[in-house]
């Protein structure tokens, strides 16, 4: 009998040592697993957002204009244009910046300034959930 206590004694030992650990476990993941959860779950509404620059025209007097499609499965928001790494603040965009660019769409953006002598320039565009797109046009 006192062999048969000592074995009964090691198992609730054990037993008692595995809930301590899944407790502990429980405590220290778990809300590093919702968090992961809720994350997830706030990027896949962003997941169908996308958006392309189709062609950049320069006009004879320097002026540039850009052509940006909705290729994503939501609409859009344009938020702004960004040429060499600065924030074109004059650009102009139909449908205007803020305004709903639908799947399929394209927006027509406006460079302000002249780029007459430019050889490249990199255009960024940005929509106001983060969604953006950036293209480096070569000028012959």
């Amino acid at each position: 009998m006192d062999k048969t206590i000592k074995i009964l004694v090691i198992i609730v030992l054990a037993m008692t040592a595995v809930i301590l650990g899944w407790f502990i476990f429980s405590i220290v993941v778990g809300p590093y697993l919702a968090m992961q959860s809720a994350r997830q779950s706030i990027d896949a509404t962003k997941v169908g957002n996308a958006i392309q620059i189709q062609s950049v025209a320069r006009a004879v007097n320097g002026q540039v204009t850009v052509y940006v499609q909705n290729v994503g499965d939501s609409t859009v928001q344009l938020a702004n244009v960004f040429v060499n790494g600065e924030l074109n603040s004059g650009a102009t965009s139909t449908p205007a910046f803020g305004a709903n660019l639908d799947t399929g769409a394209t927006a027509v953006i406006t460079l302000s300034g002249d780029y007459s002598t430019a050889a490249q320039l990199t255009i960024k565009v940005a929509a106001e959930d983060g969604t953006f797109i950036e293209y480096t046009k070569t000028f012959t």
